[in-house]
């Protein structure tokens, strides 16, 4: 068992070769439409794994998300299929244009290999049965099956023990997957922790303002800190579950101890005596 990168395991399922976009013009029918309601999996078995709108992405798409006119759609599916609905007038869909594969991962959204156990209750339900994308929340992309690389028809494709797929959905919820009984991730898991980049400006901002306090002399060490660690929590950049992991113990008793000893050494005289020494 090792780790891919999402490159390789986009190379390994020949993902490039089903990933297309396309451009919903300003007059389509599907502008203003929920995703649920367009039925592009259903009727066209294309899945929507991306909306690129302005300067925003929408990766993994809930089904109630609005489209609009410009919306760029990040689809999988055959091309005979794509062009069967580009070819539908009242749909007017255009813009096929090659599609940026790094676009497919975030912080928080990212690619997963998994197969089902030998003891697997999921033997002989289909993809489509067992509501993969909403009881767990990840689509999958690809299926991996005896050294056979199925991207279409999933849905109605019975399971067996032994199938690979490749997974595609919040790293969180990626991570819980690893636990489920009926799966083996064979992709490390350590990936799937959220890493919130955009958080950085604050964090940072945070830090320095915590060091200029210290610096300046307008709060000690032992107030700014606890302020910074708050705001760090307050706006997002740290989880209240990451903050209470991150607490060490140790650290916790040693800061006890020193003060204890710090006290008593101040109360005895030893402070002065051991100053003055070295003064």
């Amino acid at each position: 068992v090792h780790s891919l990168a999402a490159k390789e395991l986009i190379s390994q399922y020949h993902l490039e070769r089903r990933i297309q976009s396309v451009r919903i013009p300003e007059e389509s029918l599907l502008a203003g439409q929920l995703l649920a309601d367009t039925r592009l999996a259903d009727s066209f078995g294309l899945t929507v794994i991306g909306i690129l709108r302005k300067d925003e992405k929408h990766l993994v798409p809930e089904p109630e998300q609005k489209l609009e006119g410009g919306d760029v759609l990040l689809l999988r599916g055959r091309q005979e299929d794509l062009e069967i609905l580009d070819g539908l007038q009242e749909l007017e869909i255009s813009g096929h244009r090659p599609t940026n594969l790094n676009l497919l991962e975030s912080d928080t959204v990212g690619l997963a290999e998994a197969s089902l156990s030998p003891r697997t209750t999921f033997a002989g339900k289909t993809v489509e049965e067992l509501a993969f994308r909403a009881q767990y929340g990840v689509s999958i992309l690809a299926v991996w099956r005896k050294g056979k690389i199925y991207r279409s028809g999933i849905r109605r494709m019975e399971l067996l023990p032994g199938d690979a797929f490749l997974l595609y959905g919040d790293r969180a919820k990626l991570a819980l997957l690893a636990k489920h009984p009926d799966f083996l991730v064979l992709t490390s898991h350590e990936e799937a922790e959220v890493i919130r980049t955009h958080k950085a400006p604050t964090s940072s901002l945070i830090m320095a303002g915590v060091l200029a306090t210290v610096v300046s002399g307008l709060f000690p060490i032992f107030i700014a800190a606890p302020i910074g660690a708050v705001l760090m929590v307050l706006t997002g950049c740290l989880r209240i579950e990451e903050a209470y992991r991150c607490i060490e113990m140790k650290a916790i008793v040693l800061i006890a101890g020193m003060l204890s000893l710090g006290l008593a050494m101040q109360e005895t005289g030893t402070a002065e005596l051991v100053a003055n020494a070295v003064l």
